[in-house]
């Protein structure tokens, strides 16, 4: 059995849902509570025992991958005034490997993915978009794993949404109702009558080596872009197995104005120096 041990996150967007603040800063660098979401991310990966990263950015985020380099400076600073809770949070990840590739034009997620293909080869991987934030036990990657080892193929991550809200989404075809089941194919936001069920395609997924192929014969679709969606179809009409895991937990869509003020409050009522009759008595004034 391959085990996963890396993570792509697909970073080189431009976050136009967050303008005007992602106009200067990484939308994955806006912090929830006191955390950039891509840390929050990462972390959760390293928890479930990945110990590669790969970024796919552009020209445009290299914040991105100066946040996760050594500042020898600020480290020396923060040993000298024995600051070691500090000092533990910027070196945490000194224990994992982090590569980055460049996606020079934005024509796709499927396209930013392709661009790792060199570093990933006939490896399973997991693929998490930095906008989709969730909270539980276990963790959203852990749940990823734990499908991935029950079926030793492509997991797509799901949520149970609102039927009205299905045609924001991608949706998938499953026959039953389980965490776990067999995918007989994805629709792209359909219209709420013909949406083939009410669980909807959040950024989290097991890409196992067949998805290479796959997006090459895809090609692209909407707007030009090649889409990992695509790739997922192209596999199922190969009748190559593909699995729904539906991903328990708080879940906050961070890279929407509304989800990243409500993941912050969460954030911040779990950190404990918040508390909720604190934000009532900020709401009532």
């Amino acid at each position: 059995m391959k085990k996963i041990t890396k993570a792509l996150f697909p970073v080189a967007g431009m976050g136009t849902r967050m303008l005007p603040a992602t106009k200067a800063i990484p939308k994955e660098l806006l912090p929830i509570y006191n955390t950039p979401i891509i840390d929050v991310l990462i972390e959760e990966c390293m928890e479930a025992g990945i110990d590669e990263i790969i970024l796919v950015t552009s020209r445009e985020k290299y914040l991105i991958e100066n946040y996760f380099d050594s500042f020898h400076e600020l480290e020396k600073k923060l040993a000298k005034k024995r600051d070691f809770e500090r000092l533990a949070r910027i070196q945490k990840f000194k224990k994992i490997k982090f590569s980055s590739v460049r996606q020079g034009e934005q024509l796709g997620d499927g396209h930013a993915i392709m661009q790792a293909k060199h570093l990933l080869g006939d490896e399973p991987f997991l693929v998490i978009f930095g906008d989709d934030l969730t909270f539980g036990t276990p963790s959203s990657v852990a749940q990823l794993l734990q499908a991935y080892e029950k079926t030793q193929h492509s997991i797509i991550g799901v949520r149970q949404v609102p039927r009205e809200t299905l045609s924001s989404y991608g949706v998938v075809a499953i026959s039953g109702n389980s965490d776990l089941e067999a995918i007989s194919g994805v629709v792209e936001k359909p219209k709420i009558e013909d949406a083939p069920s009410d669980k909807a395609v959040i950024g989290k997924y097991v890409c196992t080596s067949e998805i290479w192929t796959a997006l090459e014969n895809a090609g692209t679709s909407h707007g030009g872009e090649m889409r990992l969606i695509d790739g997922f179809e192209i596999m199922l009409e190969k009748n190559q197995q593909i699995s729904a895991q539906t991903i328990s937990g708080e879940r906050f869509d961070a890279g929407s104005t509304k989800g990243y003020f409500l993941a912050n409050v969460f954030m911040a009522m779990k950190s404990g120096e918040v508390s909720k009759d604190e934000i009532l008595e900020v709401i009532k004034k």
